[in-house]
């Protein structure tokens, strides 16, 4: 892996928002670019496709490793972003702590997604995931000021903590195939009034709907045959109805 970084020395005056504006590394197989850091002073950002010639492939950390000083925007002021076509992996921590990004544009391209990459981006309300997403990994968007998202129709399951503490997270559409639901995917969403489980579901994990105080309503499918629910999932959810307790129940749930 090559681990040494490119400086760019551009002026930023030459370029305005370009090449002189980011940190880059090669990616591992050395065909494309890693943008590791960003130094421009424009708060809209642009990420340009090709940096000294070379496609940019990936925004975030060379290692996936949560403290990685490389992460590329982490605690940056950007407003927000717009990643090229061609970009196939938003990396650990990528847009961690962006407190004031309020859009970002995700092209078809993205296939992955590592941990903590939109943590704590406060002002964030919704964002638009492509269907080429198969992979997104724990802690995507915990403490993240979400109201409402859609999750790409090839996402096999919820990782664990992905909108843990999302205290304004209202609506949420699971997809068909998704089979699992980590633990505490939903802790701790106080504003989550209800949801719609897909007929895959088959996995709800420890703690995954913990302190969720507004949850009234979980519907399943009747198709669903096949169901197991950890004892804590629904743990400090106060609101559940009977009805959605006693379905609950007929599927195995013997927590409180």
């Amino acid at each position: 892996m090559i681990t040494v970084l490119i400086a760019l020395t551009l002026t930023a005056g030459a370029f305005a928002q370009t090449e002189a504006d980011f940190i880059v590394a090669l990616t591992r197989d050395g065909t494309g670019v890693v943008i590791t850091g960003y130094t421009g002073s424009q708060m809209a950002v642009v990420i340009p496709a090709t940096i000294q010639g070379m496609p940019v492939r990936e925004i975030g950390s060379i290692t996936e490793v949560w403290q990685d000083p490389h992460a590329a925007f982490r605690e940056t002021r950007i407003t927000s972003v717009v990643i090229p076509d061609g970009v196939t992996l938003i990396g650990t921590s990528a847009f961690s702590q962006c407190r004031q990004l309020t859009q970002v544009t995700i092209p078809d391209s993205v296939t992955r997604i590592g941990n903590h990459a939109f943590y704590s981006c406060s002002s964030l309300r919704t964002i638009t995931l492509p269907d080429s997403i198969t992979e997104i990994r724990y802690n995507t968007f915990t403490l993240s000021g979400l109201t409402s998202i859609t999750l790409p129709a090839t996402l096999t399951a919820i990782p664990d903590s992905m909108f843990s503490n999302c205290t304004s997270l209202v609506n949420v559409s699971l997809p068909e195939g998704l089979t699992t639901i980590g633990g505490g995917a939903f802790f701790s969403c106080t504003a989550l009034t209800s949801i719609t489980l897909p007929a895959s579901i088959r996995r709800i994990e420890v703690i995954a709907f913990y302190g969720c105080t507004s949850l009234t309503t979980i519907t399943i499918p009747e198709t669903v045959q096949e169901l197991s629910i950890a004892r804590d999932s629904f743990q400090d959810c106060p609101r559940l109805t009977l009805a959605t307790q006693a379905l609950l129940r007929r599927r195995g749930w013997t927590g409180n």
